[in-house]
């Protein structure tokens, strides 16, 4: 159940909130609210973007969780995944605070690995994205393959570069969802064009022309007659055209 939270003025001004994306803010100002008194909260991607953004489709909630994990501990515990706001009972003030009953981090399946203080944030960040990105790939080719049947490889360069090339654009997992049912639905049963579902062509620069392609019409049997009839008229009047 979501609860009313104060906003620290102190977070206008944090310089490590100041590098994060307008709707990385948003997301964390959300998580305050739908978090115990222990600032501890369940996790799971799909129920973070409901809570947080019912009505935005295109919200990449693994990126937000990444982008604000210097202020909030992800953790698993029992195969569930949970948050924790580091600085939460610094920022808000509790009159009577309710015990939690979630786990605590200390009881996390994998414990919380300690930082080389001599590495930047930029190279953590670097590094935290890059890790990312490689889960993204995964996802990406596993759905690609589930939905045409195929065992494309999610480590080809080629198909990396592609895909990293779409997620530049600001394309998220769901749009290359959405990319591979419609393309497959439109040319699947196309022996001529069913060559073409793969990577090299779903991923191109032609990418958002596909996510935004309109579904195809259905046609009734009389429909389907007439506009064979009128394809035969074409091409016999283009046959006599061609015989003047």
């Amino acid at each position: 159940m979501a609860r009313k939270r104060m906003i620290d003025p102190e977070f206008w001004t944090d310089e490590e909130i100041g590098g994060w994306s307008i709707t990385a803010r948003l997301f964390y100002i959300g998580l305050w609210s739908h978090s115990d008194d222990a600032g501890r909260l369940k996790a799971h991607p799909n129920l973070l973007k409901s809570a947080v953004f019912p009505y935005n489709k295109r919200i990449n909630v693994a990126r937000l969780k990444l982008e604000v994990s210097a202020k909030v501990q992800w953790y698993t515990v029992g195969g569930a995944q949970y948050g924790h706001l580091m600085n939460f009972l610094k920022h808000q003030r509790i009159d009577r605070p309710t015990d939690s009953k979630l786990p605590s981090p200390s009881n996390s399946t994998k414990a919380r690995r300690k930082l080389d203080p001599n590495i930047s944030k930029d190279k953590l960040r670097e590094v935290k994205l890059s890790k990312d990105k490689v889960s993204l790939f995964d996802e990406i080719i596993s759905d690609l393959n589930l939905i045409l049947k195929t065992s494309y490889k999610k480590d080809l360069p080629k198909t990396k570069e592609l895909i990293s090339a779409r997620l530049k654009d600001g394309f998220v997992l769901d749009d290359f969802k959405i990319v591979h049912r419609k393309m497959a639905k439109a040319w699947g049963t196309d022996n001529k064009m069913r060559q073409y579902l793969r990577p090299q062509t779903l991923y191109s620069n032609k990418f958002e022309g596909y996510l935004n392609r309109p579904d195809d019409l259905k046609v009734s049997a009389a429909g389907a007659k007439t506009y064979q009839a009128g394809q035969e008229w074409l091409k016999n009047k283009k046959e006599k055209e061609n015989a003047k």
